[in-house]
């Protein structure tokens, strides 16, 4: 079972230290166990448009 979490704001750091929004779009992040570690999707909030944006595995 996902954990997720809603309305995530998803940013980039710049070298100065700035935030600045990654998508100009809501998000949603669902965590889910993997054998090997964690599977962390980031998936667009629209539920019409819904779609994963970004994977990655945390180990």
């Amino acid at each position: 079972m996902a954990n997720t979490f809603r309305g995530v704001t998803v940013s980039t750091v710049n070298n100065d230290g700035a935030l600045t929004s990654r998508f100009n779009f809501a998000t949603n992040v669902n965590v889910d166990y993997d054998p090997q570690g964690l599977s962390v999707k980031v998936i667009r909030a629209d539920p019409v448009l819904a779609q994963e944006v970004l994977e990655f595995p945390v180990h």
